[in-house]
């Protein structure tokens, strides 16, 4: 009697646990997305007055998103330079990790913390660190933006690709050769079709990171570049006019949707499963 009390009791106990950790995480995701939640739900409101709970609904300011005069070219300002900064760190960071990956030299752990230092560092240290490289170059403007997008996000594509890499099996690209073919032939033929997933993951999370980017670009961008997120902070005055709310939607959606790409590309379902 006392084991089928003993056996009750665990079984009870481990009910309450689960039940405990459920609230727990309930009240943890409620915390992190309630206010999301607000932004979205202030985004559909109909009077330009904003109030919680909004009285009407309409889809206005997502229209007047499109057609506002600032709104737009600061979208259309963060895609293009995120188009051009994603293809140039992902060349650089593959070459780099490919290197490191296949040749052995005694400053390899070395190289790779360098590389990797950058996601350490504050990022208003490092706002300012650009900010005075670009006023000793005496450069600034579009292509300064840029090219800061892509020191950036460079050690983020590493980490990537490095995992890629690192799961590889190389005795397919040893076959390859042992067949006549030579490096360059197997990499494209062999290595990179095999390590696609990893790159196009590193590609989007990059896009991502540069799309979102706004203290280092805060400071380099100079008087005529504006991203989006650059809009955004500009009009932190204007909270109340729904159409800030209505960038920022988009802004989340963006940024969702490449994750949604990032883990159903690379087939990530643990995190489905968690």
């Amino acid at each position: 009697m006392s084991n089928n009390f003993v056996r009750k009791a665990s079984v009870g106990a481990a009910k309450y646990a689960s039940g405990l950790f459920r609230s727990y995480l309930m009240i943890i995701l409620a915390l992190m997305w309630f206010p999301m939640i607000v932004l979205v739900i202030l985004s559909f409101s109909e009077r330009a007055m904003l109030s919680f709970p909004p009285e009407t609904l309409t889809l206005r300011w997502y229209f007047e998103v499109f057609t506002d005069p600032q709104a737009l070219p600061a979208i259309f300002t963060s895609l293009r330079i995120s188009l051009i900064a994603t293809p140039i760190t992902l060349l650089i960071a593959l070459l780099f990790v490919y290197g490191l990956d296949r040749l052995e030299f005694r400053w390899k752990p070395t190289a790779l913390f360098i590389v990797i230092l950058p996601l350490v560092i504050p990022g208003v240290v490092g706002g300012i660190a650009v900010y005075q490289f670009s006023e000793f170059l005496g450069i600034r403007g579009f292509a300064t933006v840029v090219l800061v997008h892509v020191i950036v996000t460079i050690p983020f594509g590493m980490l990537v690709l490095l995992d890629t890499l690192s799961k590889f099996d190389r005795s397919l690209e040893r076959a390859a050769l042992d067949l006549g073919a030579n490096e360059l032939t197997t990499f494209f033929r062999v290595t990179l079709p095999n390590i696609y997933r990893g790159v196009v993951a590193a590609a989007l999370l990059v896009f991502s990171l540069s799309f979102n980017e706004f203290l280092y670009t805060y400071f380099v961008r100079g008087n005529n570049i504006v991203t989006l997120p650059i809009f955004l902070w500009s009009n932190t005055a204007k909270l109340a006019d729904p159409i800030v709310y209505a960038v920022s939607v988009v802004f989340i959606l963006t940024a969702t949707t490449v994750l949604l790409l990032t883990v159903a590309i690379t087939s990530i379902r643990r995190v489905s499963q968690f």
